[in-house]
């Protein structure tokens, strides 16, 4: 006679494992003839299933525990149909079955109706006509039954978690509170707060009689017998003390639950941050079990804690900078750009162009939420803008525009490029900024929009400040054009002045004589129209400088100018005492140009070069002027005198305005002479020469 099934169904599994595949035929046919037999008052539920999970076998316990009836079990997947969650995975329940034809846990089973139910299970490996079959025991383990189902449900609970379920005896503990409580105190979380040795002795009074593989573990204790009957002083750091007591006084009033963020200390003293929950059990108060749960938070709270230093960092990032930043409130646009997307808008532009009120719809919902403290400063004051509405800070002048097309980049997804804007500050004051806008839609909803501003209103001020000073330049040069040009003009005309003034003396002796000489007078008469004529020319020339009128040109023989030149200076060679000496290339091509002008540049040469060498001995004073043909395609003239020569500190200044070598010069002569030598598209320029100055003009010659 068979005493129970289960003995039964493991010692023919040994003749099964021992035997030839005849007799595990034959025994596993008795095994499953003895499953039918006895399944029908077992008092067990008993569930057979092959090997790919399907029921063959269902008693009448399986349908009083689960609700279904053979009929529509069998055949069904038993797990698929009870919805079953092990306390194990799959692969490991698979592997031990294997490994040991036998696995024993718990599970949580839905019945037909729909209620969830703890169930302790036995499967055993058998063989039934030569093919493995998995024998199914189970019983239901009440979920607000004993202690020690309570114990199996919690443990089960915290695994899934990666937690560990503790038995302490906290009976010790608790009685030194009842001591506490029978001498007259009547808070004993205060009491215990304020006196921390309390707390050192209940930790040391409560002793550790059960825990799982999952605590073993976690606190990294050698074995589970190295922790049994031990105190928890070594989990306990003297600083997660006093959370310990409170957890104490919360099962000794009867609280049904204590939980709290705790910092613990494994058993090699690294630290470990849990999350603890404490049940009391009722029991014999001198002997009073407390059931403690951890789960694991030190990963957690390492993250917690990278997060609040990256916060920190931003924060701080976000105040030191130069620029200002505030955070925005985007949630209504985005709303209102969902409703929009649901109606077919594609093109933001277009639906604000037919529609212009909604845009300024959208920009009433924008509100700030945070501002640094250089965009407090910025702003003139956080009190006036956080939390303020964007509309009025923003856009004070009424123009839209620029955050239209921040709305519309935002709608696109696109970024946004930065701009100037005139802001409103607290006192209403006008602020000039450069606006940068983070406006792309984030996946998540609800995010800040981050905004920087830089003030630019000193940049403004000094540019107002600087077109103040241009402006000030330009009539400060105009102003010395106007010297220039009158002194140019006297410079010019002095010459002919001159010599009109030389003429006129010269006539009136001629006069004056007993007996005048008409011819003689005739002639001077003539020299004093040519000059006069000479100095209406050169105003004229000067007045057309001025008016940027174009110069005369026709087609000019050099020779010709240089000889006229001298003519015109005869009277100041003479006084001067120099003697020319003029070497002129014959048959050169003509240039284009105005014949005033550079008679002009001529005669300032010849006249530069006499007073130059007032100095020299006056046997040594003469000035040669030479003209050729020079490559490519140019003329050429110089006038070389015998004087001291340009000094070298002031041959790099010598065609500036108002530059002179001489004690009592303007300074305009030469860059006169180059600015009409530019005017023909011609050059000036100063040689080196081993006896005076040399300086050379060249003048392009008449295009064939």
């Amino acid at each position: 006679m068979v005493s129970h099934p289960r003995r039964a169904i493991s010692r023919a599994d040994r003749f099964r494992r021992s035997g030839s595949d005849d007799d595990r035929a034959e025994i596993g046919k008795h095994v499953e003839d003895l499953a039918h037999s006895l399944a029908e008052h077992l008092a067990l539920s008993l569930i057979v299933r092959d090997r790919t999970g399907a029921a063959t076998l269902w008693n009448p316990e399986a349908q009083r525990l689960y609700g279904w009836s053979p009929a529509e079990a069998l055949g069904r997947d038993v797990d698929t149909l009870l919805r079953s969650r092990p306390s194990e995975d799959a692969e490991t329940i698979e592997r031990k079955l294997l490994r040991d034809r036998r696995w024993a846990g718990d599970v949580y089973r839905r019945t037909k109706d729909g209620r969830e139910i703890a169930v302790s299970v036995i499967r055993t490996i058998a063989i039934s006509e030569q093919n493995e079959v998995v024998v199914e025991t189970s019983s239901e383990r009440l979920i607000d039954g004993s202690d020690d189902g309570e114990t199996q449900r919690l443990g089960s609970l915290f695994r899934a978690m990666s937690g560990s379920c503790w038995q302490l005896d906290v009976g010790p503990a608790l009685q030194m509170l009842d001591a506490l409580a029978d001498s007259g105190i009547t808070d004993l979380a205060m009491h215990v707060e304020d006196h921390p040795d309390m707390s050192d002795r209940a930790i040391e009074a409560v002793r550790i009689v059960e825990v799982d593989d999952a605590g073993v573990e976690m606190f990294r204790a050698p074995s589970r017998v190295a922790v049994l009957d031990s105190n928890c002083k070594w989990a306990w750091p003297i600083s997660s003390r006093g959370i310990f007591a409170a957890a104490l006084v919360a099962a000794w009033r009867g609280d049904p639950a204590f939980t709290a963020h705790v910092a613990l200390t494994r058993w090699d003293g690294a630290p470990l941050d849990v999350l603890l929950t404490a049940l009391p059990q009722d029991g014999d108060r001198k002997r009073r079990i407390a059931l403690f749960g951890y789960v694991d938070v030190t990963g957690l709270k390492q993250t917690q804690r990278d997060l609040e230093k990256s916060d920190e960092r931003y924060r701080r990032l976000f105040q030191a900078m130069a620029a200002g930043y505030v955070e925005f409130d985007f949630a209504g646009v985005d709303a209102e750009f969902e409703r929009l997307r649901l109606d077919g808008v594609t093109d933001l532009n277009v639906h604000f162009a037919h529609d212009p009120g909604s845009l300024r719809q959208m920009l009433g919902t924008i509100r700030m939420l945070a501002l640094s403290d250089k965009a407090t400063e910025i702003l003139h004051g956080r009190v006036a803008v956080e939390g303020g509405a964007f509309r009025t800070a923003m856009i004070p002048s009424g123009d839209e525009g620029p955050m239209r097309d921040v709305l519309a980049a935002r709608f696109r997804g696109e970024p946004v490029a930065p701009f100037e804007i005139a802001v409103s500050g607290m006192d209403g004051e006008r602020i000039d900024v450069v606006f940068a806008i983070w406006a792309g839609q984030s996946s998540r909803s609800n995010e800040p929009v981050l905004a920087s501003i830089i003030d630019i209103g000193d940049r403004r001020r000094a540019e107002l400040a600087l077109h103040q000073v241009r402006s000030d330049f330009a009539h400060a040069a105009r102003v010395a054009m106007l010297g220039e040009m009158t002194a140019s003009i006297a410079h010019e005309v002095n010459q002919p002045l001159a010599a009109l003034s030389t003429y006129g003396q010269t006539i009136l002796r001629w006069i004056n004589r007993p007996v005048p000489d008409l011819d003689e007078v005739r002639a001077l008469a003539e020299y004093v129209v040519a000059d006069a004529e000479r100095a209406s020319a050169i105003i004229a020339r000067i007045r057309s400088m001025t008016v940027k009128g174009a110069p005369r040109s026709e087609p000019l023989s050099l020779n010709e100018v240089v000889l006229e030149a001298i003519e015109i200076v005869r009277n100041d060679l003479a006084k001067g005492g120099v003697e020319p000496r003029i070497a002129l290339t014959d048959a050169l091509p003509t240039f284009q140009g105005d014949r005033v002008q550079i008679q002009q540049v001529l005669v300032n040469l010849i006249i530069n070069a006499v007073q130059a060498m007032a100095n020299t001995p006056r046997a040594e004073r003469l000035i040669f002027i030479t003209t050729s043909l020079v490559p490519p395609g140019r003329l050429e003239v110089i006038v070389e005198d015998t004087g001291p020569g340009v000094p070298a500190d002031s041959r790099d200044h010598l065609f500036t305005s108002f530059f002179s070598t001489k004690e009592n010069g303007m300074g305009i002569g030469l860059p006169i002479c180059r600015s009409i030598l530019d005017a023909h598209d011609g050059e000036i320029e100063l040689l080196e020469s081993d006896r005076g100055a040399r300086l050379r003009v060249c003048l392009p010659i008449t295009p064939s």
